[in-house]
C-alpha cells in the first residue's frame, strides 16, 4: 500500500514524463510495470527500486568522473607532448598539429561526449528540466560517431602494432608518452562506451540515418588525411606512404567496411542490453527494470 500511496502523492516533476530525465522515467516505467503485482512483495519491490535510484546517482557520478579524468588526460597532452611545448614527436611540429591524429581527435569526441553527459545531469537533476535536444544528440553521436571510431582506433592500432610497432607506435615515443597514457587513447576507449551503453539506453538512430553519419564522417577524416599530404608533404601515418594508390584505395575501402561492420555492432550491443528500440515518446527502461527487479 505504501508504494501506491507514495506513486499517488508525490509531487515530484519526475511524474511529469514531458520534463522528467531518463532515469525519472526509468523510475516511472517500473512502477507501472510493479503496480499490477501482489502487495505482498512491496517491502522487496522498494529495496529493488532503492537500488535503481542509487544506480541512477551512481550514473551521473561515473559521468563526471569520466568529464574530468578526460580532461586531465588532455591536459597532459597539451602540457607534455603537444607542439606547444616543442614536443620531439613526429609531426607534431607539422601541418595539422595534434589534430591530424584519429586517436585525438576520437578522445576529444570522448571529451566533449562525457561533458555533454554531465551537462544534462545538472539540467535534469538541478534544473528540473528537460534536455531532449541534448539528449537525442548524444545518442546519435554516440551510435555513428563514437562507438565506430573508438573501435577503428582500438582495433586498428593494436592489430597494426602487433604486426609492426614501427608502423603506427614507434618505440621512440615509449619515452615520451607514458604506457597508461598510450591504453586510455588505444584500449579504454571501447569498454567505456559498452559500460555507457549497458546503464543508460541511448535511442538508436534508424540504420540509413546511423550509417549515414558513419560515413560521413569517415569521408571527411579521409579528405582531411589527403589534405594533409598534399599541404604538409607527409603521410599522417608511416605506413600510408609505403602504399601504392591502388593499396590505399583498398585500404580505405577495408577500414569504410570494417567501420560500418562495428556501427551494427553497436547496434547489436544495444539490442542485447536494452531488448530493441524504445517507443518513440516513452523511454523505456524495460532491461533495468527486469535486472532490479526480478519481473
Amino acid at each position: 500500500m505504501a508504494l501506491v500511496q507514495w506513486c499517488e502523492q508525490s509531487s515530484s516533476p519526475c511524474f511529469n514524463t514531458k520534463s522528467a530525465s531518463n532515469f525519472e522515467r526509468s523510475k516511472v516505467f517500473c512502477l507501472k510495470l510493479i503496480l499490477p503485482l501482489n502487495r505482498v512483495v512491496e517491502p522487496k519491490i522498494i529495496t529493488k527500486m532503492a537500488a535503481f535510484q542509487e544506480l541512477s546517482l551512481t550514473v551521473k557520478v561515473g559521468h563526471f568522473v569520466l568529464f574530468v579524468s578526460h580532461l586531465l588526460v588532455q591536459y597532459y597532452d597539451v602540457l607534455y607532448i603537444n607542439d606547444v611545448y616543442g614536443s620531439p614527436i613526429p609531426h607534431k611540429l607539422t601541418f595539422g598539429g595534434r589534430w591530424k591524429f584519429l586517436t585525438v581527435l576520437n578522445f576529444m569526441g570522448h571529451t566533449l561526449f562525457f561533458g555533454s553527459c554531465v551537462l544534462a545531469d545538472l539540467i535534469e537533476g538541478v534544473l528540473g528540466k528537460k534536455a531532449a535536444g541534448l539528449r537525442k544528440v548524444q545518442d546519435y553521436v554516440l551510435a555513428s560517431v563514437l562507438f565506430p571510431m573508438s573501435m577503428i582506433v582500438t582495433v586498428v592500432f593494436w592489430g597494426m602494432y602487433a604486426v609492426d610497432r614501427e608502423l603506427i607506435f614507434p618505440a621512440a615515443l615509449d619515452k615520451i608518452i607514458p604506457p597508461w597514457i598510450n591504453h586510455v587513447w588505444h584500449t579504454t576507449v571501447v569498454p567505456v562506451l559498452l559500460l555507457e551503453m549497458y546503464l543508460v539506453h541511448h535511442r538508436h538512430p534508424s540504420r540509413r540515418a546511423g550509417l549515414t553519419g558513419a560515413v560521413t564522417v569517415g569521408i571527411v577524416y579521409l579528405i582531411w588525411v589527403l589534405i594533409v599530404a598534399q599541404v604538409g608533404g607527409f603521410w599522417v601515418y608511416p605506413f600510408m606512404a609505403a602504399m601504392s594508390n591502388f593499396q590505399f584505395f583498398l585500404f580505405c575501402c577495408l577500414v569504410a567496411v570494417i567501420g560500418c561492420s562495428f556501427y551494427l555492432l553497436g547496434e547489436f550491443c544495444n539490442k542485447i542490453f536494452w531488448g530493441g528500440k524504445a517507443k518513440p515518446t516513452e523511454f523505456v527502461a524495460t532491461s533495468s527494470a527486469r535486472r532490479f527487479l526480478n519481473i
